[in-house]
């Protein structure tokens, strides 16, 4: 099916790409054009056999070395399998903290007061600034889970182990507070790279992120098209695109994914996490009654 979704967009691309249909186009144009469709063909060919690749031969993971399908495992589905359909439609009693344990290793923040199932803001950083921001902004409208990476030390697997456990934690003291995914990446710039790898391998789980530290560059037709093809929705930058992306950033459009830029001030955080909100339709309505 991957397959074919290619032969199709690769057959729709001259078409997209010329946006004056009647207009007649210089022979220079036309051939350029076809070459960037070939380019974006070759993209999307390269998208769906790595991601065939990685189905077939991820672990389920193995002591400390976690795999991000394992945290995609631990949020979960939307709802919460002891209950009925009725049931979680019903206002649920105001969610109150429990406490977590300190093995975990990470800083759990359930949506306090909360009276509906909310979703899940991973916080991937080494300050606890960005963390803070998460907590003071969205008191209520969704549990954050914050893990702080040393410097000195690999983001990965411990993070990854880390925020696992915490989604477990979460899910399991809190099963019909906590939507499951889309969950939310709110990262610095150090640990961008490898929150664009955990989109990249789970799109649908991880379709929202803040990614600071990704180089616009980095961003391929490859990449774009493994990203809204398997489900991811948001990815917010600190620079634009340059020029000769535009090609690239037209695809992302057309393929439901949004590119945004927080800019590189001191108030880029808080952009990032209003710009989240609008685009994560559970909590584009406002904080929850």
């Amino acid at each position: 099916m991957c397959d074919a979704a290619v032969d199709v967009g690769y057959l729709l691309l001259p078409a997209l790409c010329a946006r004056n249909a009647g207009v007649n186009l210089k022979l220079d144009e036309m051939r350029a054009r076809s070459r960037y469709a070939a380019a974006v063909k070759a993209g999307m060919e390269a998208a769906c056999g790595a991601r065939n690749a990685a189905r077939r031969q991820r672990p389920l993971g193995a002591g400390a070395l976690v795999t991000v399908l394992s945290l995609g495992m631990a949020l979960g589905c939307t709802c919460d399998p002891r209950s009925s359909p009725q049931e979680q439609q019903k206002t649920l009693p105001p969610l109150v903290d429990l406490g977590a344990p300190a093995e975990i290793r990470a800083e759990i923040y359930p949506a306090l007061g909360a009276t509906t199932p909310r979703p899940v803001l991973l916080v991937f950083s080494q300050s606890g600034e960005l963390c803070a921001l998460a907590r003071q902004r969205q008191p209520r409208d969704v549990h954050v889970l914050c893990t702080q990476v040393d410097a000195a030390t690999p983001a990965a697997p411990e993070s990854e182990d880390r925020m696992k456990k915490a989604l477990a934690f979460l899910k399991d003291k809190y099963p019909r507070h906590v939507a499951g995914s889309p969950a939310l990446l709110f990262c610095d710039e150090r640990q961008s790279l490898l929150c664009f790898q955990l989109m990249l391998r789970e799109p649908a789980v991880f379709a929202h992120a803040y990614l600071p530290g990704l180089a616009p560059q980095q961003l391929t037709a490859t990449t774009l098209y493994a990203l809204f093809s398997g489900g991811a929705k948001t990815v917010i930058l600190s620079t634009p695109l340059a020029k000769d992306q535009a090609p690239l950033l037209a695809m992302a459009e057309r393929g439901g994914l949004a590119l945004e830029v927080a800019g590189q001030t001191s108030r880029a955080p808080q952009v990032a996490l209003d710009t989240l909100r609008q685009h994560d339709q559970r909590l584009s309505a406002g904080p929850p009654r």
